[in-house]
């Protein structure tokens, strides 16, 4: 799975909300909100563990919380791929709409981080 990561990840972040905006395949769970634990974030993307996992192609919005620099960044992505963990779910969520600006930010904040690691 690594070999096919075209970013740079980074895991030293915060927590994050998740809420279902669209769900093709189960329109009952759509504007559900829940909290889950990030696993890692990227300039593209986010990968958190939840203890279920929404289908593929949803269509979620998150915030995420970073603690240093304490920000928070809300994204809409889409689900790309989901994955059994220790009785939960790995999910992978691909960003697809988000402001330039804060896209901007987003990206200056996680080259800040990755520059602390070098």
């Amino acid at each position: 799975m690594d070999e096919r990561r075209a970013q740079e990840r980074i895991t030293d972040v915060g927590d994050m909300n998740v809420t279902i905006l669209s769900a093709p395949g189960d329109p009952a769970i759509e504007n559900e909100t829940f909290a889950c634990e990030v696993e890692d974030v990227s300039m593209g993307g986010v990968r958190f563990s939840a203890p279920s996992a929404p289908e593929i192609g949803s269509v979620l919005e998150v915030q995420i919380a970073i603690v240093d620099p304490k920000r928070v960044f809300w994204h809409v992505g889409r689900v790309m791929w989901t994955r059994p963990l220790n009785g939960a779910f790995s999910v992978g969520v691909k960003f697809t709409e988000s402001p330039q600006e804060t896209i901007v930010l987003w990206e200056q904040v996680l080259e800040e981080k990755l520059e602390r690691l070098d």
